[in-house]
Parts: structure tokens; sequence; C-alpha cells
């Protein structure tokens, strides 16, 4: 019996003898080139306040705008995602559009990576307001016009064309415009449904005025959508 445990404790301490000799094994580290993130955009630059962010399998690894890259970082072996944004938050609703683009990245123990080319695309919806023929010369200074989406609105006055962008609630959604002011003398409220606006799509939508019987009727059209342009971040 003794000589059996005797066997035993050799054999358990020749197994606990190995297990404090085994080392892991070592992680390779490479290096991915951030100078080769760049970008060359003709209608829409990306800044220098645009956001970099930098993931690894165990979570975000750094995240900076694009003026303040890095020029090469130091990574272990592994597989990474770069994440480019216009925004660091994706208001839901602004005066500017939020584009978005991610690349994947594999690190090479030794070796240094070029990340291909990113593609930033719009994610928000895009809508402006005008008005056109004898509307434009009778509205007076109050006439505003209201874009929702949701429970969610932004107003502009009768001068004010620039685009206003907003979050999707879904793939597809539904824009309500809503018009009040004062038009020769006489107050007047408008109000309409824009459906199936989709992520990308420009609305340009266009207020106009017309007579029936004498009457004054309001009415908007869709003079037509156009798809917004990526970004490529090269």
């Amino acid at each position: 019996m003794k000589r059996y445990f005797s066997v035993v404790v050799v054999a358990l301490s020749l197994l606990l003898g190995s297990c404090e000799n085994r080392t892991e094994e070592p992680v390779g580290v490479g290096t991915l080139d951030m100078s080769a993130i760049t970008a060359t955009v003709s209608t829409r630059a990306l800044t220098d306040n645009w956001v970099v962010t930098l993931t690894g399998e165990s979570g975000v690894v750094g995240e900076w705008r694009y003026a303040e890259l890095p020029e090469k970082v130091e990574l272990r072996e592994g597989n990474y995602t770069i994440d480019v944004a216009s925004h660091s938050h994706f208001a839901e609703v602004s005066r500017e559009g939020y584009f978005v683009g991610s690349e994947e990245v594999t690190i090479v123990s030794g070796k240094t990576t070029t990340p291909d080319a990113v593609t930033c695309r719009i994610q928000s919806l895009k809508v402006s307001v005008v008005f056109e023929g004898e509307i434009v010369e009778a509205m007076a200074d109050d006439c505003q016009t209201t874009i929702s989406l949701g429970e969610v609105s932004l107003s502009v006055g009768k001068d004010d064309a620039e685009p206003i962008y907003f979050r999707p609630l879904d793939v597809t959604n539904t824009l309500h415009i809503d018009f009040a002011g004062t038009v020769d003398g006489a107050a007047e409220h408008f109000a309409t449904d824009i459906a199936g606006v989709k992520v990308g799509q420009w609305r340009k939508i266009v207020i106009k005025m017309t007579y029936e019987d004498g009457e004054r009727v309001f009415g908007a059209s869709i003079v037509g959508w156009s798809q917004d342009d990526d970004i490529y971040v090269e």
C-alpha cells in the first residue's frame, strides 16, 4: 500500500513540476500604419474633427480625432476594426449629415499592415424646403415650416433652404411638414406627410400656392430625390 502511495506521489510531483515549467506561447506584435487612413473627397471633405475608433477582440483600443491620428500603432496580432464617423454622436436632428464606415484589418506578428480604403456612407434622412410661385412674395417674415420625424422636429424660416438631417426611426420613415404664418395679410396653415423616406435619400420639398375658385390652395410636391455620394477614406 505504501509503494502504491509513493508511486502516486512521484507521479503527482512530476505532473505538478510539468505544470510549473509550462509557459504560455508568446503573442506576437505587429504594426498598423495609421497614416494610411487619409481622405480626398470632392464634395464632402473628411475634416479634422472626424472620429477614428480602433477596436480589437477585447474592446476599444483607441479613439482619435482625424487630425490627431498617430502615425503607427503597435498591436497584438489578431483582428481589428477601424470605424470612421463624421461625429462622435448621431444627433436626432441636425444641420449636418452623419456619415460612418468601417474596415476590418488583421495584424500579423512582425509585419506592418496598411488598411484598405474605408467607405463612409450617410446614415441620415435629408430634407430641405423651398417655396415657388406667388407664395414667395406673399409670405410675411413670421412664416415658418416645421419638419418632424416622430417626436423630433426642427423649424425653418421662409428663406432657409439649408438641408435638415434626421436620425431614422426605421427602414422607411414618414416626415411631417407643417407650414404656418401670414400670407397676404391672412393667417394660413398647411400640413402634409412625406412617406417612404429612407436613409441616404434627399427629399426636396417645394411648397406652392395656387387659386381655385378664388380661394388660396397650398400644396407641396417632391421635385425629386437623390442618393447622397459615399465618402471614401483611403
